[in-house]
């Protein structure tokens, strides 16, 4: 068996960190579109107009590019400790591996009983009931630096 130089490793991430550098760069010298309603509150925007008996409801599965690429790589890792003889390794990264996969998008609804944020699985659930919501908005915000990282609020 031959031996890896542990200095292509630290190319591959120099590579990978310049490749990543240049294209935040990039991304920034494209201006955003603008948005028509940006300061105008809940009751400045247009509304949906509903005939009585009409409901109207949104839903949207949506979730980080990554997390399904990190499960792969995990069950890769678990696959080669498996077969290394680290079976409890693998084990434990195989679970890893579907937490990882379990979470890895949400489902968002809005409809007539309120808002629901799932995850692939049916648990856990947080359901805020229509009762409970003064008002809605979409914008644009920032996890980190508004709210101290992502999750739920």
């Amino acid at each position: 068996a031959g031996s890896f130089p542990m200095w292509h490793l630290a190319v591959a991430f120099g590579v990978a960190a310049l490749a990543g550098a240049a294209g935040l760069l990039l991304a920034r010298l494209v201006p955003a579109p603008e948005d028509p309603d940006v300061g105008k509150g809940p009751a400045g925007r247009e509304r949906i107009v509903l005939a009585d008996g009409e409901v109207a409801g949104w839903a949207r599965t949506t979730g980080a590019w990554w997390t399904p690429v990190g499960a792969l790589m995990l069950a890769a890792t678990a696959t080669g400790f498996g077969y290394g003889g680290n079976w409890y390794v693998g084990t434990g990264l195989l679970v890893l591996t579907l937490l990882v996969l379990a979470f890895s998008r949400a489902h968002v609804t809005v409809d007539r009983r309120g808002l629901t944020v799932s995850g692939l699985l049916p648990w856990p659930r947080v359901q805020v009931p229509l009762e409970r919501i003064e008002s809605a908005d979409s914008r644009q915000v920032d996890a980190v630096a508004e709210f101290g990282g992502w999750g739920y609020r």
